[in-house]
Order: structure tokens, then sequence, then C-alpha cells
């Protein structure tokens, strides 16, 4: 490591200065895999009963969009599987269906993904149309459904 420090040589070879950038370098998968082992890490700080709010767990920076995006495919990925849906589901239901605007609920409340993140990912028309639908959800109290707090428990897992 001693001689790899003095090295500029061995450190542009080694692309070093892409490593001093950004937020990790590797595939998508593995940049997944990197934010799932840091939302373990937190939840093992957590104390007992306690709510890990992961709004606050925001990436700040144009360099780290990237890892934004990627923790809300995650989530979303998350949320798919829970309530067994797939591509298909989100091209071919209603811009409003109800298991949409839930997901979509919990997207908002628990990850800081735009509306027009949401949008585009689960095919919901135009961004100002989930925030409008999310809001009926909760007036109808939705929130209080069951199917909504287990989709909050697999999302933040």
């Amino acid at each position: 490591m001693a001689w790899l420090a003095a090295d500029s040589g061995a450190q542009k070879e080694l692309l070093f200065d892409r490593m001093c950038r950004g937020w990790a370098i590797g595939s998508k998968d593995f940049k997944k895999g990197l934010l799932s082992a840091e939302a373990e890490r937190l939840k093992g700080e957590a104390e007992d009963g306690e709510l890990l709010d992961l709004s606050k767990e925001h990436y700040d920076g144009k360099d780290l969009r990237e890892a934004n995006e990627l923790k809300w495919e995650l989530y979303l990925e998350r949320g798919l599987a829970q309530l067994g849906k797939d591509a298909t589901a989100i091209r071919e239901d209603l811009k409003s269906a109800e298991w949409k605007v839930m997901l979509a609920a919990v997207m908002k409340r628990y990850t800081s993904a735009t509306n027009v993140w949401i949008t585009e990912r689960l095919n919901m028309g135009i961004p100002q149309a989930v925030s409008q639908n999310v809001g009926k959800f909760y007036e109808a109290g939705g929130d209080g459904a069951e199917a909504y707090q287990q989709l909050i428990i697999r999302i933040t897992e």
C-alpha cells in the first residue's frame, strides 16, 4: 500500500482517479447490495422498537443521484414483490390502480423518491396525479390498512 500511495503512475493505471469520485464503482447489483448492507447496518444500530426513518437516508450531490435512484429501485422491487406485481401489471393496470397508489404512498412517505420518478416507474400518468391520488388514499384511511402496513415492513426490511 505504501508503494502504491507513492506511485502516481500505478495509481493512474489502476484508475485511482475514478475511485475518488462518486460513491461506488461496480455493477448495478453490486451497488444495490451496498445500499442493502448499509440499511442493515443502520437497523442494527436502531434501538428496540425504534422505527428506522429511511427518508433521512438521502444522499446529496450530483455524483450521488445514482445512489438515490438505486435505493428507490430496491424499495420499488421489494414493494412489487410484496404485492405480487410485475412489469406487465405496471403497464396494463390503470394509472390510478389501488395497488399503485398504495405503493406510491409508501414510496413517498419512506423514501425521497420524486413524483416524476414514481410516475415513470409505475406508469401513473402525470406527476401531479401521484400527489392527488396519494392524498385521496390517506383521506380514505388507506394508511391504516393491513396491506399498507405489510408493504411498509417489506420495503423497509
